[in-house]
């Protein structure tokens, strides 16, 4: 199951910039935190689980706008309806609210970055190989290169793309399994030359 993760202005990715894009993998169904937990807890209260977690499942919590969250990684298994996830010490504290998915250890896959000017449309922005890395696998962070000459042409000065909201997918391709990760908008502003 894909996550839908947005990259709004705020993010400040303009026309004709060399920018990294951060994506968070993450699977499975949303666990919502019930109640503040306070850094170094080890429990977390939780709205009742729709799935049941096995011991060192990781789960990243995050809220909207939030910048990578708190990975939660589970002391003990946690089954369906339970309402408590008993973990390691928290590293920061979480809100209630906040959204947790499971982690997906993309160690092995082969990942691609696509932007398009509909679902399924045009692709504007094309990255994979060398322009994708990997900074933490197992946790399911992706950094994506974009080049300045991604959507400007550097010989002419030329828009490749103009500044508007487009669609977005990372991507699985692994011959196979292909599968979309991450999807949702993408807010290129204009350019700052």
């Amino acid at each position: 199951m894909s996550i839908e993760q947005n990259i709004t202005g705020v993010a400040g990715w303009h026309i004709g910039e060399d920018k990294v894009l951060r994506f968070y993998v993450t699977q499975g169904v949303d666990v919502e935190v019930a109640q503040d937990a306070a850094d170094g807890a080890l429990s977390i209260s939780v709205k009742r689980l729709k799935a049941a977690f096995a011991t060192n499942a990781k789960l990243r919590f995050m809220r909207e706008g939030e910048e990578g969250g708190v990975v939660a990684t589970l002391s003990a298994a946690a089954a369906l309806g339970d309402e408590i996830l008993t973990v390691a010490a928290l590293a920061s504290p979480l809100k209630a609210a906040s959204i947790g998915r499971q982690v997906r250890d993309i160690s092995s896959d082969t990942i691609a970055y696509i932007v398009s000017d509909r679902p399924a449309g045009a692709k504007l922005i094309n990255k994979s190989g060398g322009a994708i890395t990997k900074p933490d696998a197992t946790n399911g962070v992706v950094d994506v290169a974009i080049a300045d000459d991604d959507t400007v042409d550097e010989t002419t000065d030329a828009l490749k793309v103009e500044s508007g909201t487009y669609y977005h997918n990372l991507l699985k391709t692994d011959e196979g399994d292909e599968q979309v990760l991450v999807y949702g908008m993408a807010t290129l502003l204009p350019a700052t030359r």
